[in-house]
């Protein structure tokens, strides 16, 4: 009967390992993008609520909103899978500049974003270094890469800690910003080649 009973143990105990790992698995598969690789909008709002819960006062967070612009016409005139390899290929643009320092994210669609504790100098290096290596993926690339980049500090001038909601809004609202531009500017160079 001893024996029995340090048998089923031992293989209730195996059973219980595995069950943990397998667990750690789904967890994982959970909040991971499945077309970039990336972390989802599900890893994001967990992160969020991390932030939002921290009582570090060390930390200054910056949110950067990114959407790809045109996404719709590369899908119109070349196909999904055309545009399933913007959206990847934009996933590594951004994961090979932020992801050492900071977490990235694919939120939906052609949404990205990354959440990173820098300085702002460091915040400037960074998108320096993002902007070359666009430029860089363009000089190469079918599909050209455009994104519109918004970004905001969780924190005001003085340190203080505003709200994650808030947060959110500034980034987005600055990326709309930066889209309407790109998207204007496009409309006016068409209507200029028109007229000529």
């Amino acid at each position: 009967m001893a024996t029995f009973i340090r048998e089923t143990a031992f293989e209730l105990e195996t059973m219980n390992s595995q069950l943990q790992c397998y667990n750690e698995q789904l967890t994982v598969i959970a909040k991971t993008d499945v077309l970039t690789g990336l972390s989802n909008r599900l890893a994001f709002d967990s992160l969020l609520k991390d932030i939002e819960n921290e009582n570090e006062t060390d930390r200054n967070w910056f949110m950067l909103m990114i959407d790809l612009n045109g996404l719709k016409n590369i899908n119109d005139m070349y196909g999904h899978d055309a545009g399933d390899e913007l959206i990847i290929n934009s996933g590594r643009v951004i994961s090979e500049i932020y992801s050492e320092k900071g977490n990235c994210f694919r939120i939906g669609g052609d949404e990205f974003v990354v959440v990173i504790d820098a300085s702002r100098e460091q915040m400037d290096e960074y998108r320096e270094r993002f902007i070359a290596s666009i430029k860089a993926y363009n000089l190469n690339a079918q599909y050209k890469l455009s994104m519109a980049v918004g970004e905001s500090c969780l924190n005001d001038e003085n340190g203080v800690k505003g709200s994650i909601s808030d947060w959110k809004m500034d980034a987005d609202m600055d990326m709309y910003r930066m889209k309407d531009e790109f998207y204007k500017s496009n409309r006016l160079r068409k209507r200029t080649c028109e007229k000529y």
